[in-house]
């Protein structure tokens, strides 16, 4: 669970970072106005893809994998069965 903590912690004070130049005040803002948006958009898309995509793509091959297992598990019990 610290692992998420940290982990947000840093993608939610990266995302702090970049909202006063996206804000856009003072001189030559209008140059750092899209690369701010374009900053806070990829970390938050990043994050999303790391807390929610990423366990569920790990879950779905854990259990083809875990049914392949049991597979190899039942062929090998029968083996030892015959011998």
């Amino acid at each position: 669970m610290a692992f998420a903590d940290d982990f947000l912690k840093d993608k939610f004070t990266t995302i702090a970072g970049a909202i006063p130049p996206a804000l856009g005040l003072g001189p030559g803002a209008e140059t750092r106005i899209p690369m701010a948006l374009v900053v806070i958009g990829g970390v938050f898309f990043s994050t999303l893809l790391t807390l929610l995509v990423v366990p569920c793509a790990y879950g779905l091959m854990s259990g083809l994998e875990s049914g392949r297992h049991q597979e190899n598990l039942k062929q090998a019990l029968k083996e030892l069965s015959e011998t």
